[in-house]
């Protein structure tokens, strides 16, 4: 990386804060984009070459990732460490195609949110606002409206939409009972199976008219949000950074006769923030009165490491308060929550998190992360009597609390003894938030990597690559991790040989090289001299430079 790294300003931060999303040019010149897009044009989105290993199908991609303005804006938003995920592929938007979909979509294009299990799997439908994963759009290719780009909810990243949501998940859930149903009377998948997919679309026909208002329910619930997408309407060359958990999908059909292109890739956070890593003049945030205002200033000082927050500003009284914290408008009740932590009112906040109301419970738990090391001991005293729900809703809190929580280190060592392989879960992922205020790492966590259940060890693995060379000093560390290079769960090995790469010692790095010298994957796998490559297998384009260049 030969130029130094532009930085994001203070207000370009507090946008990305906002908004979900910043959309930057990349400083490489049009012959790169042009490049790009050809190499893309081949490759199947949903397979191989075109999905987790387009990197390896592309390697020009990677000069992507060099650019000053991207790394710039991602070592700003995710700190100097930051990685890059092993989930990447590219998304293309074909003409005049019609995505398949599934009737709880409710058709082609809506709003989603990517799978949380990229990144955390929430607990009561909370996804955690401490930005420790990210996404990146980029477009090889100039985009208009008409080729159906992608669009964003601005503003949408932080709520978790529990009212649609929950009216989604009842249909999805009806959706799946019929495709049994099908399966099973058809011996046979609707996925590979012709006549069972047909049997399928029929049945489909009759489920739409059974279901009829709660498909009239979930699209009244979804309206707000759709008239909220912003498309995406950019040059070759531009990059979109945006939160992992803000809305997004295709804006609209393609109806030009070019497909068109974005390459997503995801990144994830080393460590929490310790200092502004950004072109920080000021620690002030701007305030606007937004309801989400109490959100946007927990992840600002968050960012800066500030520690434990709170509030000088007037609040309303503790009774309002609790009052909205019961609404099932998402933006007023998780200001309210985070507004009852900042003034240290927390027993409402126990008593909503002990709830029977899933929707809540997932509110309650952003109330307790501005609270920091005031929170322990209130979570802490819910253990005993906690069912493996709450005890996993408490793991999972202290965790994204972090570093300010160090004190229930025991604690969440203890939980990963639980019988419960959820509470397990998100007692390991916790640890490796929580464990960095800590100068010694529990060896437990070794034991975690080799757990029955493969989310266990996954998010074990996170943990000892967020602990890094702290927790290289763990006996069988290393072992237990080239043990996961061979797991059958994807995640399980992709976060293993990431936790490899930062434990940091002589050891950990040759398993590490070892394993992907093995495991590497060639672009253009033929053998043989260049004239061999141009006549087999060297796109037209290419023949007069492969042919030029060889000298026998």
């Amino acid at each position: 990386m030969s130029e130094a790294p532009i930085l994001l300003t203070d207000e370009e931060m507090q946008g990305f804060i906002r908004e979900g999303y910043i959309t930057l040019q990349s400083a490489l010149p049009k012959s790169y984009h042009k490049d790009m897009r050809v190499r893309l044009e081949p490759l199947d989105e949903q397979l191989g070459p075109g999905h987790n290993n387009i990197l390896p199908v592309v390697p020009q991609l990677r000069d992507l990732l060099d650019d000053p303005v991207v790394h710039g804006a991602l070592l700003s938003i995710l700190g100097p460490d930051y990685y890059l995920h092993f989930h990447r592929h590219d998304q293309v938007n074909f003409p005049q195609s019609e995505q398949p979909i599934e009737p709880w979509h409710l058709g082609d294009g809506r709003l989603h949110k990517d799978g949380d299990y990229h990144s955390h799997h929430m607990v009561d439908g909370r996804r955690h606002h401490a930005p420790r994963f990210l996404m990146m759009f980029y477009y090889p290719q100039d985009v208009s409206l008409e080729m159906g780009p992608t669009a964003v909810a601005p503003r949408s990243q932080y709520l978790p939409r529990r009212a649609l949501e929950m009216q989604r998940a009842v249909l999805r859930q009806r959706t799946q009972d019929l495709r049994k149903r099908i399966e099973k009377e058809a011996h046979a998948s609707i996925d590979s199976d012709p006549e069972a997919n047909a049997l399928y679309e029929r049945e489909l026909e009759t489920f739409r008219v059974d279901q009829a208002k709660l498909f009239e329910t979930v699209e009244a619930l979804d309206a707000p949000w759709q008239a909220t997408r912003t498309p995406i309407v950019a040059d070759a060359g531009t990059v979109t950074i945006v939160h992992h958990d803000i809305a997004h999908g295709r804006f609209g059909m393609n109806t030009t006769g070019t497909p068109r292109h974005m390459v997503k890739l995801l990144f994830a956070r080393d460590r929490e923030p310790t200092t502004p890593t950004w072109d920080n003049s000021s620690p002030e945030w701007t305030v606007s009165g937004d309801p989400q205002e109490p959100i946007w200033e927990y992840v600002w000082n968050w960012y800066r490491g500030a520690g434990e927050q709170g509030t000088n500003r007037a609040v309303d009284d503790t009774d309002a308060l609790v009052k909205r914290l019961r609404s099932m408008d998402d933006a007023e009740a998780i200001g309210a929550a985070y507004t009852l932590g900042n003034i240290g009112e927390i027993e409402p906040l126990v008593e909503a998190l002990t709830s029977p109301d899933v929707a809540l419970r997932c509110i309650a738990g952003y109330g307790f992360t501005p609270l920091g090391s005031a929170a322990v001991v209130p979570l802490l005293d819910l253990v005993d009597d906690a069912t493996p729900e709450l005890l996993a809703a408490i793991a999972d809190i202290l965790g994204d609390i972090g570093p300010a929580a160090v004190d229930a280190l025991p604690a969440l060592t203890q939980l990963l003894h639980h019988e419960e392989p959820r509470v397990r879960q998100y007692a390991a992922e916790a640890i490796g938030t929580v464990g960095q205020a800590c100068a010694e790492v529990p060896a437990e966590l070794v034991d975690a990597l080799g757990d029955d259940d493969a989310l266990v060890r996954q998010y074990a693995a996170i943990s000892v690559g967020r602990l890094g060379p702290r927790a290289g000093a763990l006996p069988r560390i290393v072992d237990a991790l080239k043990e996961n290079l061979v797991h059958g769960h994807h995640h399980v090995r992709g976060w293993s040989i990431e936790a490899l790469r930062r434990l940091g010692t002589a050891e950990a790095l040759n398993a590490a090289i070892d394993y992907l010298m093995t495991t590497r994957w060639d672009h253009e796998p033929w053998s043989g001299e260049p004239w061999e490559y141009d006549l087999r297998r060297a796109p037209t384009r290419d023949r007069h430079l492969l042919l030029n260049s060889w000298d026998p």
